[in-house]
């Protein structure tokens, strides 16, 4: 067997002062590209745009369409334009529905109906930390 090296010593400390934890449903926003990223499985994933507000990610290596999160781009302009608060964890559903009442277009109709469909227990997740200022 091969002596342990520096490195492992030093990977063996960060391990012990920084643990792993179990995988949680996220919900953050991105401010150096003004997205809110949510995430509900922790996998690879591929990304598709579906129109200028939101790109589905679906799950590599598994059955097709098993989406597994959503950005929702545009956030700043989004949050201004509604008088949202920036300084309090705003829900998921809460943006969703604001995007709607902004845009009532078909494809962000649908496409919001989709994001309802696959992540419904998921909607109450807070966005915090909107610090698009």
């Amino acid at each position: 067997m091969a002596e342990k090296s520096k490195w492992d010593d030093e990977l063996e400390k960060l391990l012990k002062e920084y643990p792993m934890h179990p995988f949680r449903p996220l919900a953050y926003y991105d401010k150096h590209l003004d997205c809110i990223r949510v995430q509900v499985k922790e996998c690879s994933y591929t990304e598709e745009r579906i129109n200028r507000f939101f790109t589905l990610w679906y799950a590599n290596h598994s059955e097709p369409n098993n989406c597994i999160g959503f950005t929702i781009k545009g956030v700043a302009h989004i949050f201004v334009k509604m008088g949202l608060p920036k300084t309090s964890p705003t829900p998921i559903v809460k943006v969703l529905d604001t995007i709607l009442k902004l845009y009532p277009e078909q494809t962000v109709n649908d496409t919001v109906e989709q994001i309802r469909g696959c992540f419904t227990s998921f909607l109450q997740l807070p966005v915090d930390e909107l610090s698009y200022t």
